[in-house]
C-alpha cells in the first residue's frame, strides 16, 4: 500500500489548505526508497504529521493517530482509498453538527467505479437499540465527527475486529445531530482478496468466515455494554 499512501499524501499537498491537518500512521514504509521519497517531499509540511505505530494493527494505528490530532473535526480514512476534494466544500456546514456521514463509490484496484454505496437510512432514522439488536452499521470511513464525539469513540477498544460497529453505535449514543451528505465523497478501493470489506465477494467460504468474525464481534461488544 506504500504507493497508494504516497499518492494520497501528494494529492493532499496539491489541493488542501494548510489549516487542514493530515496525520499518517504506519508500522513501516517499504521499500526504503519510498521512505526517503516521502521524507524529502513531505516532512517539511507543518500540517502533515508522520508517526510510527508500535503495533501492527489498524485499530492501534487509528488510536495513535487520534492521540496526536488537533483538528476540531476528525475523519479517519484508509491509505489506499480516496477522499474526494468535494468533501472539503462542506467544512463550514459540518461545524454545525456533532457527526456527519456521506455516500461513496466502490472502486476497483484503479479506483474505477464498480457500484455506489448509499449510506443506510436506518442508521439515521432508527434508535440506537434497534441498530445494536440488528447489528447495523456503516463503514468507519463514511463518518466524520467533532471533538466531543471523538472523545467518546477513542480510544477504540483494541479487541474489536471491525471498528465500524463501534463508530456507528457510539455516534448514535452521543450525537445530538447528524448531517447526511447525499453525495459520493469517498472511493473505497475494492481488492480482489478482501474478505470482511469485500463488497462484491459473496462466496460460501467468504460468507462463512464473515459470520465467524461477526459472532466474535458481538461477544466483544457485549463486554463494552457500559460504554455503549
Amino acid at each position: 500500500f506504500d504507493n497508494y499512501l504516497y499518492q494520497l499524501i501528494n494529492e493532499f499537498c496539491e489541493k488542501r489548505h494548510k489549516k487542514i491537518e493530515l496525520i499518517v500512521v504506519v508500522d513501516q514504509l517499504k521499500p526504503d526508497y519510498l521512505n526517503k521519497k516521502i521524507n524529502a517531499k513531505f516532512k517539511k509540511r507543518s500540517n502533515i504529521k508522520f508517526f510510527k505505530s508500535n503495533k501492527k494493527s489498524r485499530i492501534a494505528a487509528l488510536n495513535h493517530g487520534y492521540s496526536h490530532s488537533e483538528g476540531k473535526i476528525i475523519k479517519c480514512i484508509d491509505s489506499d482509498d480516496k477522499l474526494h476534494d468535494s468533501f472539503f466544500k462542506y467544512i463550514n456546514k459540518l461545524k454545525k453538527f456533532d457527526a456527519h456521514c456521506h455516500n461513496a463509490s466502490i472502486g476497483n484496484e484503479n479506483l474505477q467505479k464498480i457500484v455506489s454505496y448509499t449510506f443506510n437510512p436506518a442508521i439515521l432514522k432508527k434508535e440506537k437499540n434497534y441498530l445494536i439488536e440488528n447489528m447495523i452499521s456503516s463503514p468507519r470511513w463514511a463518518w466524520s465527527f467533532n471533538k466531543s464525539i471523538a472523545k467518546k469513540i477513542f480510544p477504540i477498544p483494541e479487541n474489536l475486529f471491525a471498528e465500524d460497529f463501534w463508530f456507528t453505535f457510539i455516534i448514535k449514543s452521543h450525537a445530538r445531530s447528524i448531517y447526511h451528505i447525499n453525495e459520493d465523497l469517498y472511493t473505497y478501493r475494492q481488492h480482489n482478496e478482501n474478505e470482511w470489506g469485500g463488497v462484491i465477494n459473496f462466496s460460501k467460504e467468504i460468507m462463512t468466515q464473515r459470520s465467524k468474525w461477526l459472532i466474535n464481534e458481538i461477544d466483544e461488544l457485549k463486554k463494552l455494554n457500559k460504554q455503549l
